[in-house]
């Protein structure tokens, strides 16, 4: 299924909506691990235009949040993407937060 909704996934439009699609297969795809969650992470990270939709900044920061929080290896090689100091700030914040978790798609 997620090799199926990726390449749609990175055409939606606009950028806003790119990135709450990317975002919700990447929350789906969580508990497959890092290796799976990794390229859907970058490919969120491509979403950043300028000036940056809200949407896509609170995605992008949901999202390696959470890379931070459960593989921190994965948030470590997405870190050297993101230069601005506020958005490493909000990211580290929001790992710190009990709700910083991916939603439970399958149970």
């Amino acid at each position: 299924m997620l090799a199926a909704a990726l390449p749609v996934a990175v055409i939606a439009t606009p950028q806003s909506s790119r990135a709450e699609a990317l975002f919700l297969l990447f929350q789906a795809a969580f508990p497959l691990g890092p290796e799976t969650v990794g390229p859907i992470a970058q490919k969120l990270l491509a979403c950043r235009e300028t000036p940056t939709h809200w949407r896509v900044r609170r995605n992008l920061v949901c999202a390696t949040a959470m890379l931070l929080r459960h593989y921190p290896p994965s948030f470590e090689r997405l870190r050297l993407q993101i230069a601005d100091e506020k958005v490493l700030g909000k990211i580290v914040r929001e790992a710190q937060r009990p709700s910083c978790e991916p939603r439970a798609f399958f149970w």
